[in-house]
């Protein structure tokens, strides 16, 4: 890989990393429920006269369908800035970061880190356990840490519709809300 770090004759142990678009776990559901109001449902399912007609045209017949996704974070991967020879000898690409003390996890979740506990933020991993390479020193940080990961993802994607009969039974008019993102959450973990 011309992209890839200097390794002065290292084994490929010392780089070894997971594949950076990991995702541990993954969930996936799709689903739609029948609201239980109008004619033929369970409630409100014999509504008489004129009003119980415009009742049932109102809240009768409608379905709720929705697609709700889950999955655990990337791994993160540290580097380092050009520095010392290889940045002057124009690498043009950034070096792997040199490990200062492996209690690098600092345990909170990426909305903590985002906002904080109080409207004050803690920072998602410990800086100051990663340093620069200096002169020909090479990192000893993998491309990809496997135990460290970004934020998980939540996602609930929802619609609520409803299918109206026109002039015949083959020929239906359906309106439809969606919404991307419901509850808006930016992270799962």
């Amino acid at each position: 890989d011309s992209n890839g770090y200097p390794q002065a004759g290292l084994g490929l142990s010392d780089i070894y990393a997971v594949a950076p678009n990991d995702r541990t776990n993954r969930f996936l559901a799709n689903y739609s429920y029948d609201l239980p109001f109008g004619r033929g449902r369970r409630l409100l399912n014999t509504p008489k006269g004129m009003g119980g007609d415009v009742l049932d045209r109102i809240v009768g017949g409608w379905t709720i369908a929705g697609t709700t996704t889950y999955w655990t974070g990337e791994p993160l991967g540290i580097s380092g800035v050009n520095a010392g020879f290889w940045g002057s000898i124009q690498q043009g690409r950034g070096m792997r970061a040199v490990f200062n003390d492996m209690n690098y996890n600092n345990h909170v979740s990426g909305h903590t880190a985002i906002y904080g506990p109080n409207g004050g933020t803690k920072p998602y991993l410990n800086p100051s356990s990663f340093r620069n390479p200096v002169e020909q020193e090479l990192g000893t940080v993998p491309a990809l840490i496997s135990n460290l990961r970004g934020p998980g993802y939540s996602n609930w994607d929802m619609a609520a519709l409803k299918n109206i009969g026109l002039w015949s039974d083959s020929s239906k008019l359906q309106i439809r809300a969606e919404a991307s993102n419901v509850f808006n959450h930016m992270d799962s973990a």
